[in-house]
């Protein structure tokens, strides 16, 4: 698996940012790797709903501006399930 590809799968699962310190620990690479990988990945995403961006903690994968309508509009048509769990708690 390429480094890019390891970065991508980590920040899919993550709600919040990743510095490149501790991508580059995890995966046992250099920050300048990681650096890399991460600008290879951020043009990658440049035609997607999705797009890497650079915060003040590190980066993260999130949705572009301009799909926001068409998920809001999926989550109304969506009822909400609540589990079994959920309703004997209650």
């Amino acid at each position: 698996m390429s480094l890019e590809r390891r970065i991508e799968a980590i920040l899919f699962t993550r709600d919040e940012a990743v510095s490149e310190a501790l991508l580059a620990q995890a995966l046992d690479v250099s920050e300048d790797a990681v650096r890399a990988a991460l600008e290879a990945l951020a043009a990658r995403y440049e035609a997607s709903a999705m797009m890497l961006v650079q915060l003040a903690g590190g980066w993260r994968l999130q949705l572009r501006p301009a799909f926001f309508p068409a998920v809001a509009a999926f989550a109304e048509a969506q009822p909400v399930r609540f589990s079994r769990a959920f309703w004997e708690t209650l």
